[in-house]
């Protein structure tokens, strides 16, 4: 009698192990970088409207980080997107020497191959979030004023997306989310893709370059530059 209650015992104990066991197991290390899907990497690669993207991204040294292990929301801007963008850079009325001449924003020439490494790099990361944003979260408004919803990117700044007037998502007041015919929420082994129409803007002037231009700064800006 005693015999059969200690090998129930044992038993018990043995299987209270192995369910310990199963529930607190670790994950394996060796498949975080083993993905079933395709990674941001592959799908930019493999849509040849988002190669001036691409180029930005390689410039930028992020090409390889899109098909490693992470949780990244990218926004990509179609070709004709990237060469309004850059097009407005070069031909900037804002960026001028004292002169007045056009200084393209340092660019060398009206071109992707003509962004200084440090547009590319800034370009690049403000499109790209370290974290998943789906379409629902970007279309969310704060406060009851029906505010835009901030958005954190890779590059360490915001911009705020908004719900326009005819129910389209906006990115930084200029980029609308392709809704249409799946084109966001586009899930991959590493995070999410939305397409926009348009490279969301940044501010690219320094303090004083937007001091300058302010006419309610100018005598302080003048006294400033002296």
């Amino acid at each position: 009698m005693n015999k059969d209650i200690i090998k129930n015992s044992i038993a018990l104990v043995a299987l209270a192990l192995v369910g310990f066991t199963s529930c607190n197991k670790e994950p394996d290390e060796s498949d975080l970088y083993t993905f079933t899907g395709q990674t941001i990497q592959e799908f930019v690669e493999g849509d040849e409207n988002l190669s001036l993207f691409r180029q930005i991204l390689e410039r930028a040294n992020l090409w390889a980080e899109m098909r490693t292990y992470g949780e990244y929301t990218c926004y990509a801007p179609g070709n004709d997107g990237v060469l309004a963008y850059v097009d407005s850079l070069w031909n900037d009325p804002k960026s001028t020497d004292d002169n007045g001449n056009l200084m393209h924003n340092g660019m060398s020439e009206n071109s992707v191959g003509g962004l200084t490494d440090k547009q590319c790099k800034e370009i690049a990361k403000y499109h790209i979030s370290t974290m998943k944003y789906l379409y629902a979260d970007l279309s969310e408004t704060s406060g009851n004023d029906g505010g835009g919803h901030e958005i954190f990117t890779y590059l360490g700044q915001t911009f705020l997306s908004k719900i326009e007037n005819d129910g389209s998502v906006c990115l930084g007041g200029a980029a609308i989310v392709d809704k249409e015919n799946d084109r966001h929420d586009i899930e991959l082994a590493n995070g999410y893709l939305h397409y926009i129409n348009k490279v969301i803007p940044r501010n690219t002037q320094t303090i004083n370059e937007m001091m300058k231009n302010l006419t309610q700064y100018k005598v302080f800006y003048e006294a400033l530059d002296k």
